[in-house]
């Protein structure tokens, strides 16, 4: 990330992807990314080393909440929430979506 780039919004989702690239090339996980044909973000999903690890143990209650339309990208963002034996929510993945139908989700 070129630190030049911080901050301005019109460089926050190249910001995300070169963040999130370099996060599971050094310490693993799982990023994907979708463009349209205009190479605009329609969607991309993360998923940290800890989160894959804990959806090991943890996926017998799943919640996907989603905000609409409340951050810089202006998309919604999808949260997968998990419930530990504790009964505390732990996080699971997260994505940004150009919209909320079904086949976004997929």
């Amino acid at each position: 990330m070129l630190v030049e780039n911080y901050g301005k919004q019109d460089k926050d989702a190249l910001n995300f992807v070169n963040l999130a690239q370099k996060e599971v090339e050094e310490k693993g996980g799982y990023f994907a990314l979708e463009n349209d044909l205009n190479n605009q973000l329609t969607r991309a999903i993360y998923i940290s080393n800890n989160m894959l690890k804990l959806s090991e143990y943890f996926l017998d209650i799943i919640i996907v909440d989603t905000t609409y339309k409340r951050n810089r990208f202006n998309l919604p963002l999808a949260n997968v929430i998990g419930i530990d034996n504790y009964g505390h929510n732990i996080m699971l993945a997260f994505g940004l979506l150009t919209n909320e139908r079904t086949e976004s989700y997929t």
